[in-house]
């Protein structure tokens, strides 16, 4: 690996390389047999957790841009996997639904990434996975203090 300026540097690296490793390695996996990405696969997943949900709610617990939660929602609904209908006290907001396929994909989908992911890590044992968890928890909480404070409000 290039040679960094510091050590937080060099973890820096290391961790976005590794993000995106998982990232396209989901990406491929959920395209080939279920034909959604992972972006759209989160948001299936939260809506499934969440019940009559909003764009604005999905937003934030992703932390994508509202236009990119657009996006994959009008894609998600092209697809029939969920539905949109305007919200009656708020005639700006859109509640979003899982339809019976989409609550079936979901599980199905996440199922598959599931067992990739513990092929992915195969090669760390329990406790290592929960060091490593907690060490990219508390980096987060560095840099996003209010990432959690939300998750754990609204329980994303």
């Amino acid at each position: 690996m290039k040679k960094y300026l510091s050590g937080p540097m060099r973890v820096a690296a290391k961790l976005h390389h590794a993000v995106f490793l998982l990232q396209k390695q989901a990406d491929a996996l959920l395209l080939q047999h279920h034909a959604i990405s992972f972006m759209q696969a989160m948001i299936l997943n939260i809506i499934k957790h969440h019940p009559d949900t909003t764009q604005h709610y999905i937003g934030q617990c992703t932390r994508f841009t509202p236009g990119a939660v657009s996006r994959q929602i009008e894609v998600l609904v092209e697809k029939g996997y969920v539905t949109r209908t305007t919200q009656t006290d708020n005639r700006r907001a859109q509640s979003i639904k899982l339809t019976q396929n989409g609550a079936e994909l979901v599980d199905r989908a996440f199922t598959s990434l599931n067992d990739q992911l513990l092929h992915s890590f195969s090669n760390m044992n329990e406790s290592e996975q929960q060091q490593l968890e907690h060490a990219v928890d508390r980096l987060i909480g560095t840099i996003d203090p209010e990432y959690y404070q939300f998750e754990n409000e609204k329980n994303c």
